[in-house]
């Protein structure tokens, strides 16, 4: 489905939006810690994916608090660097905040919206974790990556595949039953715009990337908390359906989403098993 102008500009702000609500950028902070352990896997198949090589330049978009920026740096080292954007001020003031008191000259951050991405071939390979699906104009910001790299350089991006999964089947499952959810328009930006296979890989095609290719994951991840943790985390992201809530419906809400993550308990913390695909582009030589 193609969109006007108008519509491309209006989701761009509602991104801008929600990625600049406080409490929502406050409870990836909080929970830095346990968000960073539980998708560790992920970050690191991205970091396989483009295979970055001492002295080398990375591009992360959509660094959030710079958890991929980081473990980047460290393949990359002091002789290379790694170049974090984002569209929240809150999570660029972090990432650059740490990377100072960790004397990590390696790691710079800027806000910046994807499709205000400028730079020409000044970087060796570029990763996205779980935000290409809430691209306003993917193909235009497909394209602008592909141009801020290198001859050769590749591309990585992680996206959700169904929202059966257990992190998602506890949280907007819960919450659809107590709150009637807008279903967002086709092929607008949403977590499962790209939950069908191929479906990403077609765009990075059609933006100029070759040698694309596309693999699927499923994960077994741990949430190292309680139920209560990360429902409190996600709620961050539900302010405004959860806001439509009386206190009784909220309560029965929570009771609900809490006993959902508690007995998927084990020794390992919240058992949360990730399915996500992983697709990889190269720009062409």
């Amino acid at each position: 489905m193609s969109f006007t102008a108008e519509q491309l500009a209006q989701f761009r702000a509602a991104m801008m939006d929600t990625w600049n609500v406080p409490i929502h950028v406050e409870k990836y902070i909080v929970y830095e810690d346990a968000f960073t352990q539980t998708f560790q896997a992920v970050t690191e198949l991205l970091i396989d994916a483009i295979d970055p090589k001492p002295g080398q330049r990375i591009l992360d978009i959509a660094t959030g608090t710079g958890p991929t920026a980081f473990a980047l740096a460290q393949r990359v080292g002091l002789s290379g660097g790694v170049h974090g954007t984002d569209i929240s001020t809150e999570f660029v003031r972090y990432v650059q905040s740490r990377a100072a008191a960790a004397g990590l000259s390696n790691v710079t951050a800027e806000l910046l919206d994807v499709h205000d991405l400028a730079v020409v071939q000044d970087f060796d390979a570029a990763v996205c974790r779980f935000a290409v699906m809430y691209f306003a104009d993917p193909i235009d910001a497909l394209r602008r990556i592909r141009a801020a790299l290198r001859s050769g350089g590749r591309f990585a991006a992680a996206v959700w595949t169904d929202p059966s999964q257990a992190l998602f089947a506890s949280t907007f499952g819960s919450l659809s039953r107590f709150v009637e959810l807008p279903a967002p328009l086709p092929g607008a930006p949403s977590a499962f715009r790209y939950a069908q296979p191929g479906t990403l890989a077609a765009e990075f095609t059609d933006a100029g990337f070759v040698d694309v290719a596309e693999t699927t994951h499923e994960i077994a991840a741990h949430w190292p908390g309680t139920g209560a943790d990360v429902w409190d985390f996600f709620a961050g992201a539900l302010q405004t359906p959860l806001a439509t809530l009386d206190d009784a419906t909220r309560t029965q809400l929570d009771a609900e989403v809490v006993a959902s993550f508690d007995a998927r308990y084990d020794d390992n913390g919240i058992s949360l098993p990730l399915r996500l695909h992983i697709t990889i582009g190269t720009t062409p030589g």
